[in-house]
Order: C-alpha cells, then sequence, then structure tokens
C-alpha cells in the first residue's frame, strides 16, 4: 500500500535520526561485548579489579574483588568503602588511593602505580594490590570525580593446571601431563612422583622427555612456562 504524502514525507524526516539511534545502540553493543571480554579475561586470571573514589568508596568491582571482599580477610567493606583489618595498613590505603585518584589525568599512566599489601588472618601470604590512577578523561577537561584502581591478586590461591590441558597445549603424553600439572603446583619431583605412584627414575625420565618438547631445560623454567600458559586460566 502506498503511504499518504504526508506520512511519506514524516517518515523520510525520521531515516536521519533513526540512523543515528542505530549507529549509537551499535556502539553500545560493542563496548558491551568489550567489557564482557575484559571480565572474563580477569576472572578466569584470578584478578581482583576495583574502580574506587580518593576516599576509598566502591564504585565498581568485578566478581573477584567481591568475592576477596566477601571473605573479609585482609581487606573490608565497611559502609561501601575499604578498610583493612591492620589500621595501620588502613591508612597506607586510604593514602595510596588518594594520591593515586589526584594524579589521574587526561590519558591513563600504567607506569604510575603503588603496590601494597594486606596481612591476613587466615592466610600467612598478604593480599597484594596495586593501586593506579583512576582511567583517563580525555576528552573532557577534567574528571567528574576523581578515582583510583585497585587490582588485587591472592598469591595464596592456586590455579589449576589440568593434566587434559596441558597435554592439548605441549603434546605431553598423559603420563607427561600428569607430572607437569604437579610440579605446577609448586611439587617437587619426589613429591610429584610420590602423589603418581612412580618411581623417582621413572619420574625423572617423564621430565626430560618435557624438556625435549618444550625447548626447555631447567626446571624453574618449565614451572614459568606452566604457570603462563593457557591451562592457568581454565
Amino acid at each position: 500500500a502506498q503511504f499518504p504524502a504526508s506520512t511519506r514525507k514524516a517518515l523520510e524526516g525520521l531515516t536521519r535520526p533513526l540512523q543515528t539511534c542505530l549507529t549509537i545502540f551499535y556502539r553500545l553493543v560493542e563496548h558491551a561485548r568489550q567489557r564482557a571480554l575484559s571480565d572474563v579475561a580477569l576472572e578466569t586470571s584470578r584478578i581482583g579489579v576495583a574502580l574506587v573514589g580518593e576516599d576509598g568508596e566502591v564504585l565498581i568491582a568485578n566478581s573477584v574483588t567481591e568475592q576477596f571482599l566477601a571473605s573479609k580477610d585482609g581487606l573490608l567493606l565497611i559502609n561501601g568503602k575499604l578498610r583493612a583489618d591492620n589500621p595501620d595498613q588502613t591508612q597506607a590505603l586510604l593514602d595510596e588511593i588518594r594520591r593515586c585518584a589526584l594524579d589521574q589525568q587526561p590519558e591513563i599512566n600504567t607506569g604510575v602505580y603503588r603496590p601494597l599489601a594486606f596481612s591476613r588472618r587466615n592466610q600467612a601470604l598478604p593480599l597484594t594490590a596495586v593501586v593506579r590512577p583512576g582511567p583517563g578523561y580525555s576528552p573532557m577537561p577534567r574528571p567528574l570525580r576523581r578515582t583510583a584502581i585497585l587490582v588485587l591478586r591472592d598469591p595464596a590461591q592456586q590455579a589449576p593446571w589440568p593434566a587434559q590441558a596441558l597435554a592439548q597445549l605441549f603434546g605431553f603424553s598423559p603420563a607427561e601431563a600428569n607430572l607437569a600439572s604437579e610440579l605446577a603446583r609448586g611439587a617437587s619431583i619426589d613429591e610429584a612422583s610420590a602423589t603418581l605412584g612412580v618411581s623417582r627414575n621413572t619420574a625423572r625420565t617423564q621430565l626430560k622427555s618435557i624438556f625435549l618438547k618444550t625447548g626447555l631445560n631447567r626446571q624453574s623454567d618449565l614451572i614459568r612456562a606452566l604457570l603462563n600458559s593457557g591451562a592457568s586460566s581454565t
């Protein structure tokens, strides 16, 4: 059916606004996809990230950070603001957050950071953190609010290195992959052989084969390669 001339004219007048709306919509979808990708990367890497105000108020936090805070061991969330178990560490945390928030620039500077550690009641190793200035605020002349970024890692949290994943990544046999998995978890060759129920000589033979397949010749280099592999993100 043909629209009346007045209707066609009205529809033609909506063409440009609709195109603009679609462009904005597609940009929002792309930003949402990028954020989802970043969330997956951070969570599989077991990295906590939070955007905080200069007074320590948590504005945005990923699920890993929420898990750290929910444990109430090392870092706490009190009335929406970050605090440490230790009062001295709380003051250090707030001081560094404020310094980094005041260092916020139009373009983010990854070279500016301040490391912190928070003692815990249930772990010998502290909860570690890096405080950075908040996101760049360009093209605005100044940020709407001064912020800092808190990056959290738990050195006591052991990532899984499934033997099957190591076998697929490096071409290990099932026995070699089991050994590599134990070594990646921090076991010595003797501890790994005992856990796997093989002799020390058998474990050492398997380790030599692993070295050949990876082109490495030191156990420390092997562990570093395993820790940095995709198997730690499964």
